[in-house]
């Protein structure tokens, strides 16, 4: 009977096939992860706990909205450009919000949501 593999020795087992594959970044499926976890069920608390351990090894490791994980070295992230409500925000109104610490209104939650799922469109259908 196999045993459920804990999830600093499939962090291990997942980060060492990665560093193999000499991908810059990658994805499982949930059907892989069950099986280098040796689990039937993937439960969130133990994803949580293997996300921890991946950071611990210097690798992102996001669930997908596509199903399955993303695998991704932590130091691809160094030199990145900064974001700042400075020279981002955009809108006065969201920017005093931020400073003060208001509430959104729903209509600006929704015209923020607006914006990430736009966003989020048109990156999906190629239109950045």
């Amino acid at each position: 009977m196999k045993k459920n593999r804990p999830a600093d020795q499939t962090a291990l087992i997942i980060a060492a096939i990665f560093q193999r594959s000499a991908e810059k970044r990658a994805r499982i499926s949930k059907k892989t992860l069950e099986l280098v976890s040796a689990r039937k069920v993937i439960k969130a608390s133990f994803v949580a706990r293997l996300q921890q351990e991946m950071e611990d090894l210097g690798i992102l490791f996001p669930e997908l909205e596509t199903g399955g994980y993303g695998i991704m070295p932590a130091q691809s992230l160094r030199g990145a450009k900064s974001i700042t409500v400075k020279n981002h925000a955009g809108d006065d109104w969201l920017r005093s919000s931020i400073r003060t610490g208001r509430p959104l209104t729903e209509d600006e939650a929704a015209e923020l949501l607006d914006d990430v799922i736009g966003d989020t469109q048109d990156s999906e259908d190629g239109e950045d």
